[in-house]
């Protein structure tokens, strides 16, 4: 199946032929990306709204590059401007996979975003996501 993204077409699986207990947290990232882009951040939506994947993998020496430059410890693995719900919602989405922790620089970036009111969710399925965006309206 291919979907397509601001022109771009880009190869999907579908996930319904993955088990959950197996699937990555890159995968599910991937999933959740491009479900909300197609809905939620084209050209036609209006109001359009926005995704921000983070790239907060990599080892030390990368993570304390990009700490250098600026990066959040901890920050979590999405960020969304969901433009459809007055006024703008700020979200911050970790995913993780069933059975995993946080690590305690993403427990403190949690506790920082609920300090400044802001949402922030941990999931473990695309299926979750779509019900926390359901909540927010389309």
């Amino acid at each position: 199946m291919y979907v397509c993204i601001e022109g771009f077409w880009f190869y999907k699986f579908f996930t319904n032929c993955y088990n959950l207990q197996t699937m990555t947290e890159s995968r599910i990232q991937q999933d959740i990306c491009i479900f909300y882009r197609n809905n939620f951040c084209l050209r036609h939506h209006n109001p359009r709204s926005m995704l921000i994947s983070t790239n907060n993998e990599g080892g030390m020496k990368t993570r304390n590059n990009a700490v250098a430059k600026g990066m959040y410890v901890g920050v979590s693995d999405i960020i969304i401007l969901h433009n459809t719900a007055s006024p703008l919602r700020i979200l911050f989405i970790e995913v993780k996979r069933k059975n995993k922790r946080q690590r305690l620089s993403q427990i403190n970036f949690q506790n920082h975003c609920i300090q400044m009111g802001l949402d922030y969710f941990i999931v473990t399925s695309i299926d979750e996501f779509k019900k926390i965006i359901s909540n927010y309206g389309k």
